[in-house]
């Protein structure tokens, strides 16, 4: 099976605002979908490994996409517990994706 990487932020706060954020839960899922329904296995990525921060989750039950998402227990497994970049091998991808969100703005920590 052909694999991709998502990267998702490590950072849980918007500026000095103190606001929370995250990997914006859309930009996860949707792609995350199209590209299960074409085959392709999807892992997860952080800077700083294990879950990361997630923002959008509150309106994840107007979104279908977004609830299988966070229903799939594979997908829990993976974003609970998440590599760092150095211990993948990024040979072993056919594309790494960049989720968005706020805290990915804020993402300088590679």
């Amino acid at each position: 099976m052909k694999k991709i990487l998502f990267v998702l932020t490590s950072h849980d706060r918007k500026g000095n605002t103190g606001q929370p954020t995250g990997f914006y839960l859309p930009e996860a899922a949707h792609p995350w979908a199209i590209l299960r329904a074409d085959g392709y296995e999807i892992d997860f990525i952080s800077p700083k490994g294990g879950r990361p921060p997630m923002d959008g989750a509150d309106s994840a039950s107007a979104d279908p996409v977004s609830r299988r998402f966070l229903d799939t227990q594979e997908v829990q497994q993976k974003i609970g517990n998440t590599s760092t970049p150095v211990q993948v091998n990024s040979a072993d991808y056919a594309a790494v994706l960049f989720v968005g969100g706020h805290g990915t703005m804020w993402t300088g920590d590679w």
